[in-house]
């Protein structure tokens, strides 16, 4: 029986949904499906940090694999997920729980306990990834703001115009 697959696909700001990210991590993932003769039923894709818990494409793919919709949910990489480890764990558990199977187009952890291990690793280093860009923002607006600028975003701050 060909294995049923929901892709899911995330970027992590609105300016990035606007160049090529969703679409290339959706190409990538069909290219890894059909390399495997699986049938994909689904995509779903999610504009929100990493950090987020909190999102609407990633539980509708999750709830698809409870339901037994699909058999496997396969993203690009690992932290497309999440960039916290604990959610990566909590999300492969849920997965597990229901039978299904988590898939990544770029990354392959073997089903052992050296798998499972290198997986948190992963995890591990996209949540150090996070903590790091965190720093930079909160840096380089700091900087913006102590040289006079205003900081940049879709619209100015109160009170102000461009």
């Amino acid at each position: 029986m060909t294995k049923r697959v929901v892709i899911y696909t995330r970027v992590s700001t609105t300016n990035q949904e606007d160049n090529f990210s969703l679409s290339s991590q959706e190409d990538a993932c069909r290219t890894f499906a059909t390399t495997h003769g699986w049938t994909i039923v689904a995509v779903e894709r999610d504009v929100a940090s990493g950090a987020n818990r909190n999102r609407a494409g990633l539980d509708r793919a999750l709830g698809m694999i409870e339901r037994s919709e699909a058999d496997v949910l396969l993203a690009h990489a690992l932290d497309r997920l999440s960039r916290h480890q604990i959610d990566v764990a909590v999300i492969v558990d849920r997965i597990e729980a229901a039978h299904g199977e988590l898939a990544l187009a770029t990354e392959d952890f073997e089903n052992s306990p050296v798998g499972t291990f290198i997986r948190s690793a992963r995890a591990f280093a996209a949540e150090v990834e996070l903590a790091k860009i965190t720093e930079r923002t909160a840096r380089g607006r700091r900087a913006r703001l102590d040289s006079g600028k205003p900081l940049a975003g879709r619209r100015p701050a109160f009170g102000y115009i461009w």
